[in-house]
């Protein structure tokens, strides 16, 4: 499969990804600028078919892979950057492939004051924005999608795809590094998973210990009349909080 003959200089591959940011600039109607306020699913199709012309030579145009994806934004992806779901397709559902971002990460990663560090490092590159951090992710699905109409499968932990995206893109790493729940919790609030943390919620005052960690945090508060025990025989009761209303706990409280 031709897909699978493409490689490139460090020189070549930072030569096209500029060319197709540069086109981005001009042909989308949303993304004027690396830190973009306002994306839209055309911007994921519209990013794919400029990594088409410019490393592909319009492959996927040319033989009908395009017009058998879909592309997507995803408000509820937490912790992975994209993700390439693969479909049967028949006369009901002409969709064989659909690319979706996730643009709570994209957009989390590069917020104000999240995180220390002026840049996020993804697939081996220290991205400076949205937008070259929504390509790299888009990179990365795309090389799933190369090895899916190659091989029917695909899996970024395996020499293949490693080998792939580094001769493609220049990959070094597989494994996207977005700031996620967990991550900004970490870094900006000092938060993790097992903390004892207080908040208030209608008015009232609780305690409870952090259970998960997505856009906001599950707390199991304690509770005497909560519906949730533990082996030891305490109460809970769940609430799921914004990490800015949590202030942590030097210590486990004694329940009353």
């Amino acid at each position: 499969m031709k897909l699978l003959t493409y490689g490139y200089s460090k020189q070549e591959i930072n030569e096209r990804f500029e060319k197709v940011c540069q086109q981005v600039f001009i042909q989308s109607k949303q993304i004027k600028t690396g830190n973009f306020q306002v994306v839209s699913n055309d911007d994921v199709k519209l990013i794919f078919e400029l990594y088409d012309t410019y490393f592909f030579d319009n492959y996927f145009k040319e033989n009908k892979v395009t017009e058998k994806m879909a592309f997507d934004f995803s408000k509820k992806m937490t912790s992975a950057g994209g993700k390439l779901m693969y479909y049967k397709v028949t006369n009901k559902n002409p969709i064989q492939f659909r690319m979706r971002i996730s643009a709570y990460l994209i957009f989390n990663s590069f917020k104000n004051n999240s995180t220390k560090t002026k840049t996020v490092n993804l697939a081996g590159f220290e991205t400076k924005n949205r937008l070259e951090a929504l390509m790299h992710v888009i990179e990365h699905e795309i090389i799933h999608l190369i090895e899916f109409l190659a091989f029917n499968d695909s899996s970024c932990k395996k020499d293949n795809f490693k080998k792939l995206a580094n001769s493609i893109f220049g990959h070094t790493a597989f494994t996207h590094q977005l700031l996620t729940g967990k991550m900004e919790a970490l870094k900006e609030y000092d938060l993790k998973i097992g903390d004892w943390v207080s908040f208030s919620f209608d008015g009232r005052y609780y305690k409870g210990i952090i259970h998960r960690i997505t856009k906001r945090a599950t707390v199991m508060a304690l509770d005497k009349n909560g519906i949730y025990k533990d082996a030891k025989g305490n109460r809970f009761t769940k609430y799921y909080i914004l990490l800015k209303y949590l202030k942590k706990l030097d210590k486990k409280p004694i329940q009353s």
